[in-house]
């Protein structure tokens, strides 16, 4: 390996490192407590050096949106999407689930994103081209499938957001019972 593809790979380890520490300290403390000189102490480089990497905060938190966003894309793929309610009520109990077993990081990522089209990720706004091509395959007869799969993501953020509330105050129902009610709701919105 030549010393140039060796300096591109060390880039890569250390702003994955900056990352994966980023993931760690915000699911940890939320991400309002967060910030570069934490960070810096945690992985022993200086604020400096990660301002190599990133601009600023907010940079930081849009790639580890951008990493969230992906890893949902996973699970709508843009072909090959099984027009299937069963694998619709997976995918939001997968996301609910998700949102409760890391909370803080959950708010870290919608903190960042805007539900503006203009302004959106890009891994958000295939998301929700992905959920909207399968909203069609689901009810053919939808006039706005994007309008639709956008009110969706605001209900599943939205009951995400009170289930981890009321999990953390220990008041409310059941985590089983609390995610089959929010898809209930969801899938019956969808009619």
């Amino acid at each position: 390996m030549d010393r140039k593809n060796r300096r591109e790979n060390h880039k890569r380890e250390i702003r994955r490192l900056i990352i994966d520490e980023s993931i760690r300290l915000i699911s940890n403390d939320g991400h309002e407590q967060f910030t570069i000189r934490k960070l810096a102490a945690a992985i022993d480089y200086s604020p400096r050096t990660i301002y190599i990497y990133f601009k600023n905060k907010a940079d930081i938190l849009d790639e580890i949106a951008e990493f969230a966003f992906a890893e949902t894309l996973k699970q709508i793929p843009a072909e090959g999407i099984p027009a299937d309610i069963v694998f619709f009520r997976k995918m939001l109990d997968r996301h609910l689930r998700n949102a409760v077993s890391r909370p803080n990081l959950y708010r870290a990522v919608i903190s960042r994103t805007s539900g503006n089209p203009d302004k959106m990720l890009q891994s958000e706004k295939q998301l929700l081209l992905n959920l909207s091509r399968l909203i069609l395959k689901l009810r053919k007869e939808d006039s706005d499938p994007l309008l639709t799969a956008e009110l969706i993501l605001a209900e599943l953020r939205s009951a995400a957001v009170l289930l981890i509330t009321k999990t953390e105050n220990n008041d409310g129902p059941d985590i089983d019972e609390y995610i089959s009610a929010a898809i209930k709701l969801i899938l019956e919105g969808m009619k």
